[in-house]
């Protein structure tokens, strides 16, 4: 496939949602979107990739499945401050363009639309290695609402959203959820790293610790996988206190905010041991 007719590809499968929003003013077919976000409102800005070899293996994953996971992951970030996600751009590095490649961009424009998502444009080219591709997701939030990893107080309680540990194919990024805990939660962060992990990253940024019963945490597999395994996508959020269901969404309360910086697990220390990248 030539790189024009992959463009050609990526616009057609684009434009079906380029009008989401209402607010894309000019979508793929220039040299920048132009965009208007609502008064009142902050803009939210995340990045994600997946790399062949690294985040999935061609023969176990198919190119669907990778398309929409890699939006899903950018989904999960906007999720966790509380946005609404608005415009989407994906950069493809590809070796070949192939009917993968096209498994994969179908994948990525049906999770832009199932989520509503303007597919705004990116940027492809050729690479000599493993394919590469990433996702810039914009979105919006009310101002002042932002959620963000650095509110949580000692004596705030510790919540998560669904089950632990599934690491399930179809990432299901819980935006109804985080817009629910606008004004809410006091802190709070995305399971993507696993939640040993990923609970240290959020204690580390408020300046406290924390306390968890292994007995509580809402567990897919075993007690290490929802602990260590990553990939699950759910929140984990801190606050005084939260419904037992969140948009729908089971919440479960697995412990508490505490002053200093230890992280503890049933008395004992617990080692952020979830995924972490070596360079």
């Amino acid at each position: 496939m030539t790189e024009t007719a992959l463009i050609a590809l990526i616009r057609r499968l684009a434009g079906r949602n380029r009008l989401a929003t209402g607010r894309l003013d000019l979508g793929i077919g220039d040299d920048c979107a132009v965009w208007s976000p609502a008064p009142g409102r902050q803009v939210l800005v995340t990045t994600d990739q997946l790399i062949e070899g690294i985040h999935y293996i061609r023969r176990g994953t198919t190119g669907r499945q990778a398309g929409a996971r890699l939006l899903g992951r950018g989904l999960s970030d906007i999720a966790a401050m509380g946005g609404d996600p608005r415009l989407v751009f994906l950069n493809l590095a590809l070796p070949q363009a192939d009917g993968w490649t096209t498994a994969f961009l179908r994948g990525f424009a049906a999770e832009a639309r199932r989520f509503g998502v303007a597919w705004a444009g990116g940027d492809v080219s050729t690479v000599r290695g493993p394919a590469v591709a990433s996702v810039t997701v914009l979105g919006e939030v009310p101002r002042g609402q932002a959620l963000t990893r650095s509110g949580a107080r000692p004596g705030d309680r510790i919540f998560v959203t669904g089950r632990l540990g599934a690491m399930p194919a179809r990432i299901t990024p819980r935006l109804g959820v985080g817009r629910a805990l606008r004004n809410v939660a006091t802190a709070c962060i995305d399971l993507s790293d696993g939640l040993s992990t990923d609970l240290h990253h959020l204690c580390k940024e408020s300046g406290v610790g924390a306390v968890i019963r292994a007995e509580a945490i809402p567990c897919a597999g075993t007690l290490d996988q929802a602990l260590n395994r990553g990939e699950d996508y759910e929140l984990l959020f801190t606050g005084a206190r939260a419904p037992s269901r969140i948009a729908g969404v089971l919440a479960t309360e697995i412990g508490v905010i505490t002053k200093g910086h230890r992280v503890w697990l049933d008395g004992k220390p617990l080692r952020p041991s979830g995924w972490e990248h070596s360079f």
